[in-house]
């Protein structure tokens, strides 16, 4: 049994570099190990990309292709931080983000 890692829902833009050309993608979910992106056309399977995102590259190769959606696999596996910047990142979501810490300040 191959193990898959897990997938986390996200609406997160960006973009991907083919060639010399940027197309500005949306990210609908990413694990470590690749992304499912929207928005995407005339690209074929095992083309060599960027995924560029919060100011940082991820060379990834396709590894198929639907009408306007396409997978990538990562040729390495994105950090547990750069994972949570993409899936938490402000983005048009209706999604909750995770509950941050409480802190409190005494009122006098």
């Amino acid at each position: 049994m191959k193990f898959r890692a897990r997938r986390y829902a996200t609406n997160y833009p960006i973009a991907i570099r083919h060639g010399a050309t940027e197309h500005k993608c949306v990210v609908s979910n990413i694990s470590e190990t690749g992304a499912c992106v929207v928005g995407m056309n005339d690209i074929a399977i095992n083309e060599q990309v960027e995924l560029l995102h919060n100011n940082d590259r991820t060379p990834a190769k396709v590894c198929w292709v639907r009408v306007g959606k396409i997978g990538l696999i990562f040729d390495h596996n994105l950090s547990a931080g750069a994972l949570d910047l993409i899936r938490y990142s402000l983005r048009q979501s209706t999604r909750p983000r995770p509950p941050q810490r409480a802190t409190f300040t005494e009122l006098r």
